[in-house]
């Protein structure tokens, strides 16, 4: 007969594994000021695998905690499988960063884009590598 602890114990392995996947990839990142970061080219194209870029074309206001908790219920998702950034709010769009713990999740999630929500239409893409100039990009100037 298993324990109780067993299983909790697997899920504590996995996300810890997870974790480390993670950082290891963070490591690849350098602090440069208070204001942003310096990126490692070597690493950019590393992060940006497990990212979306994301435009909600809305007028309604959205809260990060919000939207998140709305997304993971369309998604059918943890809370702790994905994360969320707000890059840039206008009248009619917010800008996000989308980052996956596995590219399993953030597969399945591109392969339905768009997604239609209440209160508009997510549209998503994958990120290829990190911005670096977000004004160009989210206005269609640059790449990403």
């Amino acid at each position: 007969m298993l324990s109780s602890e067993e299983p909790n114990q697997r899920m504590c392995s996995e996300s810890m594994d997870q974790m480390e996947e993670l950082l290891a990839r963070t490591s690849k990142l350098t602090v440069t000021d208070e204001e942003g970061w310096k990126i490692n080219e070597e690493g950019a194209e590393d992060i940006g695998k497990s990212c979306l870029i994301g435009r909600l074309c809305t007028m309604k206001p959205f809260s990060r905690s919000l939207l998140k908790n709305i997304l993971c219920r369309l998604w059918n998702s943890g809370k702790t499988e994905w994360n969320l950034k707000i890059k840039k709010v206008t009248v009619t769009a917010l800008f996000l960063v989308l980052s996956f713990t596995t590219n399993n999740s953030l597969e399945r999630i591109l392969r339905k884009s768009p997604w239609v929500l209440n209160a508009g239409f997510l549209i998503l893409e994958r990120m290829k590598g990190i911005l670096t100039d977000w004004e160009a990009a989210l206005n269609g100037r640059g790449s990403y």
